[in-house]
């Protein structure tokens, strides 16, 4: 962005900020000028009383840090909803989203490939590799709607069978919907069930291929294959992709750290339960007992209700309308459940099955694997159309890098050492640089270029922002939407503008030139060696 579009965004903050002490500074901005170059935006004029400001406003050259923290945090929201202007009335996001003509077929699986590649270095790496191994999940980006009802989910399990048909009709009697977890070999057994589930507007969720847990938890892939096996099987018959997943048994003990991560990096939400009717406890559990278990179990604003439909559940199907009238009559309303509803899942533990662990090797290897499967490569293709402005949503396993999904340039990772002289003081850095073919920009890891010239970086989770504190200068950084904002409180200025942003390998990437102009150095590039450059420290 253009510095002249961050003073609107200073006098945003001044106005909020609001007391006369920070009108009363020292740098001064011309606001006449800017009303009448026409750069005020039309929202902001109707948004604010601008008659009450000053013309003219003036903001110390040394702010304290509450004023600082507070321009940053003004800023923000800017970076975060992608408002950034490139040019006067024109979008960040809508420039890096406009309509590209279409892709050939080689094309578009070239850019899907690509896109892969990075989706594997965004989700692996040794720090990664590493909570995983201690049995924690990094944390998740993932956002859930809670229903403003009292809402149940009753779910059924192992089928289809020959009792489904009979389950849909007290459904369609009672005016619910429900969602059934499926075997991929049953539903090739009853492909006109499997129709009918989907036509009648049930969802049906992925419960492996064939139950077989020696075969299913003993290694992750094993399970990974049955997932796409019967993700196939499903999309054969009734044209569906299910991205909702329930471990046969629950997941408890048999799905570990590392195979809950592949899953969610894939795409996939995993639901446990928190009502277990008990039909599957031993052989032929009677109606009333099931429905003694139900209704005892405590209430929650949202409940999963494990009951089964496969073979030898005649008794849970005569159930099944008390059940129905027992929620209804405590005011729960029913639907099914999608990626969009929270999931209930177990406490994480070691898998019993596989007391060998994973090594980073394996780790590494997985998600190659995973990423040749029929579900990431249409994920992939999804993605990169809807970047070209040419799909109609983005894929859930890939949306944190949909701002690189119209990118035709390959990276290739190299090393890169710098000799640095700042404030007197000589540092040597050894970065790992990404080159964008075609571009000659380089790429380096944020975290290593900051703290290597004395500064630090925080990042945080929730947000997805990164923080830095450089040479005197703060910095936000917003990966996802392709932004920063920086503030100097030594240089007195703030400004806002789009950059070449990527998460890999664990680590933000940032434009080694673009990053070290922010921090107020200049880059001058010297033939010290085949592989060193020079870099000289100039205060802008």
């Amino acid at each position: 962005m253009k510095r002249k579009w961050a003073h609107w965004i200073l006098f945003i903050f001044l106005f909020q900020w609001g007391g006369q002490a920070v009108w009363a500074a020292a740098v001064e901005h011309q606001a006449r000028g800017m009303e009448e170059a026409g750069m005020w935006p039309d929202w902001l004029k109707q948004a604010q009383p601008w008659s009450n400001i000053p013309q003219q406003a003036v903001v110390s050259l040394r702010w304290p840090e509450a004023v600082v923290s507070t321009m940053l945090q003004a800023a923000r929201p800017a970076v975060a909803s992608g408002l950034l202007q490139a040019e006067a009335g024109h979008s960040a996001t809508a420039s890096a989203t406009a309509a590209r003509p279409q892709r050939s077929e080689e094309e578009l699986n070239r850019a899907a490939d690509r896109q892969l590649q990075r989706w594997e270095a965004d989700h692996t790496g040794s720090e990664i590799y590493e909570l995983l191994r201690s049995g924690k999940q990094p944390p998740s980006d993932r956002t859930y709607t809670a229903p403003e009802q009292p809402t149940v989910y009753l779910t059924f399990d192992d089928g289809p069978s020959a009792l489904t048909p009979k389950v849909l009709d007290i459904l369609r009697e009672e005016g619910v919907k429900a969602t059934f977890f499926q075997l991929g070999a049953q539903a090739e057994r009853f492909p006109e069930i499997v129709r009918q589930t989907v036509q009648e507007g049930h969802r049906i969720g992925n419960h492996t291929y064939n139950h077989r847990y020696e075969q299913l938890y003993s290694r992750f892939d094993h399970f990974w294959d049955q997932i796409q096996k019967s993700e196939d099987v499903f999309a054969d018959i009734a044209g569906v992709r299910p991205d909702i997943v329930r471990a046969p048994g629950g997941s408890f003990q048999q799905l570990d750290a590392f195979s809950h991560y592949y899953l969610q990096s894939a795409g996939y939400t995993v639901y446990d339960w928190n009502i277990d009717s008990g039909d599957s406890r031993r052989s032929g559990v009677p109606a009333a007992e099931i429905i003694a278990n139900v209704e005892k179990s405590p209430l929650r604003h949202e409940l999963n209700v494990l009951m089964h439909d496969g073979a030898g559940h005649e008794q849970t199907v005569q159930a099944l309308p008390d059940i129905i009238r027992y929620f209804k009559n405590k005011g729960y309303t029913f639907a099914v459940l999608d990626s969009s509803v929270k999931p209930v899942q177990f406490t994480l533990k070691a898998s019993k099955w596989n007391q060998q662990g994973v090594t980073e090797e394996a780790f590494v290897s997985m998600f190659r694997r995973m990423a040749d499967s029929t579900h990431m490569q249409e994920q992939a293709r999804q993605l990169v159309q809807t970047a070209d402005g040419q799909g109609a949503a983005s894929a859930p396993a890939l949306t944190a890098e949909a701002a690189y999904a119209h990118q035709d340039e390959a990276m290739e990772v190299q090393p890169l050492r710098m000799k640095v002289s700042a404030h007197g003081e000589a540092r040597e850095l050894e970065l790992k640089q990404r080159k964008l073919e075609g571009a000659g920009e380089a790429l380096v890891p944020l975290r290593q270029l900051a703290e290597g010239l004395g500064g630090s970086v925080a990042w945080d989770s929730a947000e997805r922002v990164a923080s830095v504190r450089l040479n005197g200068v703060l910095a936000e950084l917003a990966p996802d939407q392709g932004g920063l904002a920086v503030v100097s409180p030594d240089r007195g200025f703030v400004f806002q503008e789009e950059a070449r942003l990527m998460l890999a390998d664990g680590s933000l990437y940032v434009p080694l030139e673009a990053a070290m102009q922010w921090f107020g150095y200049h880059l001058r590039w010297a033939a010290v060696d085949e592989a060193a450059a020079g870099l000289e420290n100039t205060i802008l």
